[in-house]
């Protein structure tokens, strides 16, 4: 279930346009979405493998982290989930081994946006988000649209039911409008839904990093009462990747790629070795999104954003001197050691190959502009 609260809002102010920005965020709605309670009766098999491919007919659960009862699920909602299953993957009708077209994907120029008057932007966590976000807020002022943030973070799985509740949500929604949230990608057409699909991506490596001491970090826990225990606080990135512990593995219930927001909820998705996991991602982003941004080539990401949604994203490179280092989500944090880095680029070798393949078609994209100057 979802519901949106028209009684709250998002206030934003710019110290050029407090009184302009205060009045614009009317437009800036959150979305409040309802935990699904249903639990489903059928004594339904646990797998805990990290091959995942032999088993997607069956749904699979995060378990508890070595010498903790806190799933990293837990870890990533800030909260333990009173007893109740979370889900790493689906098996929905976005899955890969039912494509035919999966053959050999090329990054194009081609921008693939439409008319339509809703923006999805399914954000990868640690891609330059929280900036993101602060723009799109200023954006609602300049160009005149709605901006609705989603409050959950945590839960990127959607099961079929999930779907059909978003999909309803955007469907109320007859102004232009930029929804966010942290959830992988479905397949829009299906729901008859046309709307304009856009994203981030970062180095992967330096992702999984931040991703790690983030969740780590005492803003995310210092008012929590309940928390995982002493010895995951003091775990280094190192240590967690050197020892094999199963937090630092990579798909399943360890550490989430980048291509499986691309990929979908399929429980294939989340399999580090499948390669049509790794096309159905290279497809949906050649065929399926108007722009997928490079984290470390920001501002040429935005150029791009600005020419294929000028609607939405005019005037963003301008707006961006507005951003307060506050509004930055800063992590500061260790760099991992030589050794670390190989291990780690041989388990990620499949979304290290999405993220260079994201890069390609950006570069493409932005080559088509004709921009003389180099601005990345």
């Amino acid at each position: 279930m979802v519901r949106l609260s028209s009684s709250r809002f998002f206030t934003v102010v710019s110290s050029t346009v407090s009184l302009v920005f205060f009045i614009s965020t009317l437009n800036i709605l959150r979305y409040d979405e309802h935990e699904d309670t249903t639990e489903s009766k059928a004594n339904i098999a646990v797998k805990s493998k990290r091959d995942v491919s032999s088993i997607i007919k069956e749904e699979t659960y995060f378990e508890p982290l070595p010498n903790t009862n806190w799933t990293l699920f837990d870890v990533r909602r800030g909260k333990q989930g009173s007893g109740k299953r979370e889900i790493i993957g689906v098996d929905n009708d976005l899955d890969p081994s039912s494509w035919d077209n999966l053959h050999e994907i090329i990054p194009s120029d081609r921008n693939r946006s439409s008319l339509s008057h809703i923006v999805i932007y399914n954000r990868v966590p640690k891609c330059a988000s929280s900036t993101m976000i602060a723009l799109i807020k200023l954006l609602t002022v300049r160009n005149s649209f709605n901006f609705i943030s989603s409050q959950i973070y945590w839960r990127q799985v959607l099961r079929p039911a999930d779907e059909v509740n978003l999909v309803k949500f955007l469907r109320r929604h007859s102004k232009p409008l930029v929804f966010d949230r942290h959830f992988y990608s479905l397949d829009w057409s299906r729901h008859e839904l046309q709307a304009n699909l856009i994203n981030m991506v970062r180095e992967p490596m330096d992702r999984i990093v931040s991703q790690f001491y983030y969740l780590r970090s005492d803003k995310r826990w210092s008012w929590r009462k309940n928390k995982p225990p002493t010895d995951w606080f003091e775990k280094d990135f190192d240590t967690c990747v050197l020892e094999g512990d199963a937090e630092c593995q990579i798909g399943g219930g360890g550490q989430d790629m980048q291509m499986t927001y691309f990929c979908g909820s399929n429980i294939e998705c989340s399999n580090s070795s499948s390669h049509r996991a790794l096309q159905m991602a290279k497809y949906n982003v050649e065929y399926r999104y108007s722009t997928v941004g490079v984290m470390e080539q920001f501002n040429t990401s935005l150029v791009v954003l600005e020419n294929h949604l000028p609607g939405f994203f005019g005037g963003a490179s301008e707006l961006m001197t507005s951003i307060k280092s506050s509004q930055r989500n800063k992590n500061p944090h260790p760099k991992p050691k030589e050794e670390v880095k190989k291990i780690m680029q041989e388990r990620m070798k499949l979304d290290l190959e999405f993220y260079e393949f994201v890069k390609q078609r950006l570069a493409l994209q932005y080559k088509t502009l004709n921009i003389k100057d180099d601005i990345s």
